[in-house]
């Protein structure tokens, strides 16, 4: 994003170019001229070499190169430059302005104060701070390094021209920049940027939270890190310990959040030890969320309890998230969980698929399992907790959702919701939905109270078909098990059906 740190490189030849001069106004080393508005300059003779003195000096050289201030002075033995009051220096498009600057020629060394402003006049991108510090590359530094710290620094950061897909790149003030903040700005060479605490990034509707930053300006990498990072850009609202845009060419492709990733949007949160989003156009296109291969193998090579010290107690055992648990509670597996308004899906991973952020299709691998609420309205208190809610399981379960249409009655933009239309479980698969009482009863249906029809099957593949959140249909291969579970009219439901019955409260499920 920078650009060359060759700007300052540059600069530097400019800072020393009063190197030697006994009379600014005679002599011009280095093909450097005095320019008209220098108010003249004076040198003296020490044991240690000579010190010049000019004010308001204006000074260009052959290659461009140009260096002002409000005075300067030189000390040729030891090769330091100092320059007070608005300081400038210009050369190739680049411009370095502050209050003061020192240079130190023998070990390449520029230090520069107050109002620091470092702009690329060609590429647009301009660098705010207080205190600047530039290093020139040498024997023991292979590569320049720039630090710019004090006042929040900032950075308005246009992409390489280089690296830009056009084959005629656009005019600058057609792209737009990226802004980033932080206590520390610091750039190696002319390809890695970093920003250090309490970071923050701004670009369009995109906005991206870390404790540090850094960025392959050449790879197309920014990298977040800590806080825990975040990402926000509309309705997306992504987080992590870790997380890394590729934007190669200045065009977001994927943003991949690790350690503790979640997701949240507007109709659907995901969380799971790592989440990667794909982007086409900008917008999410896919979703791709997993547990990483060991994440919950039991530990390894752990002492095992002494006589003396006996069995591990609840204190000494804990739940991956802090929990402490019982003596014989284990703690429960770390899955990748997509949460809906009416469906939640678990596996070790899952893959969603949202063209244009219109949801499509989900799919879970591993041990998935999904759990429809849409129809909790049917339950009475007295329903059992094995029975509140749909739910099928499998190897690989795959949904399949079509938007349904908003008040606008198009089906599309920001107002769309989606219903789900199919869940297919394969490998293993179990499922459980309850029924309607009145498609099953059809009548006396308040003799039941609250108890509700169940159908169970267990299979190689299960598919369940949804109208409205219920299921209509299903079809399945390789039967193994079939059970449909209807409530069965008790004594008190006899008493409560006839008409001096005395009724009574809710009786549990058969």
């Amino acid at each position: 994003m920078m650009g060359r740190l060759a700007l300052l490189g540059a600069l530097m030849g400019a800072a020393a170019l009063t190197v030697g001069v006994p009379d600014a106004l005679r002599a011009q080393p280095s093909g450097c001229s005095v320019l008209a508005g220098t108010r003249g300059s004076s040198t003296i003779g020490t044991n240690n070499g000579s010190v010049t003195h000019m004010g308001n000096p204006r000074l260009r050289c052959s290659d461009g190169r140009y260096m002002e201030a409000d005075s300067l002075v030189h000390f040729q033995a030891s090769g330091y430059t100092n320059m007070l009051g608005r300081v400038v220096f210009r050369t190739d498009g680049r411009e370095l302005r502050a209050a003061t600057a020192r240079y130190f020629e023998g070990i390449g060394r520029l230090e520069a104060d107050s109002a620091v402003e470092l702009r690329d006049l060609e590429q647009g991108t301009v660098i705010t701070g207080e205190e600047l510090l530039y290093l020139r590359a040498g024997p023991q530094r292979p590569e320049e390094q720039l630090t710019v710290t004090g006042g929040r620094p900032r950075a308005l950061l246009y992409p390489r021209r280089d690296t830009l897909r056009e084959d005629s790149p656009p005019p600058t003030d057609s792209i737009t920049p990226w802004e980033v903040v932080g206590d520390r700005i610091h750039l190696v060479g002319d390809q890695y940027f970093e920003a250090q605490g309490s970071v923050g990034v701004v670009r369009d509707s995109l906005m991206a939270f870390a404790d540090s930053l850094r960025y392959d300006q050449v790879g197309g990498g920014l990298d977040l890190v800590g806080g825990p990072a975040r990402v926000v850009q509309g309705a997306l609202d992504l987080r992590g310990e870790e997380m890394r845009i590729l934007m190669p060419g200045d065009v977001i492709e994927e943003v991949t959040a690790r350690r503790e990733a979640l997701l949240t949007t507007d109709s659907l949160d995901v969380d799971a030890p790592t989440i990667r989003i794909f982007m086409a156009d900008g917008v999410l296109d896919r979703l791709v969320a997993w547990v990483p291969a060991g994440t919950n193998a039991p530990a390894t090579g752990a002492p095992s309890p002494t006589a003396a010290q006996g069995p591990p107690t609840a204190q000494q055992r804990t739940a991956p998230d802090g929990e402490v648990l019982e003596e014989d509670e284990e703690p429960a597996p770390i899955r990748a969980r997509a949460v809906g308004s009416t469906l939640t899906m678990e596996a070790d991973s899952l893959d969603l698929l949202a063209p244009a952020e219109q949801l499509q299709r989900m799919v879970a691998i591993g041990g998935a399992r999904a759990v429809s609420t849409a129809r909790d309205s049917i339950n009475r208190a007295s329903t059992p907790d094995d029975l509140l809610h749909d739910w099928i399981e499998g190897d690989t379960v795959r949904a399949i959702f079509e938007p349904s249409v908003d008040a606008a009655g198009t089906g599309e933009g920001a107002e769309a919701e989606y219903l789900l239309e199919s869940i297919e479980a394969r490998i293993n698969a179990r499922s459980l939905y309850r029924m309607d009482p009145d498609s099953v009863q059809r009548t006396d249906t308040t003799s039941f109270r609250g108890r509700i029809p169940v159908n169970y099957t267990e299979a190689q593949s299960i598919v369940l078909f949804f109208v409205e959140g219920e299921v209509k249909r299903m079809e399945f291969e390789g039967l193994q098990r079939g059970i449909q579970l209807q409530p069965v009219r008790t004594p008190a439901d006899t008493a409560r059906a006839e008409p001096n019955g005395t009724g009574g409260g809710e009786e549990p499920h058969p």
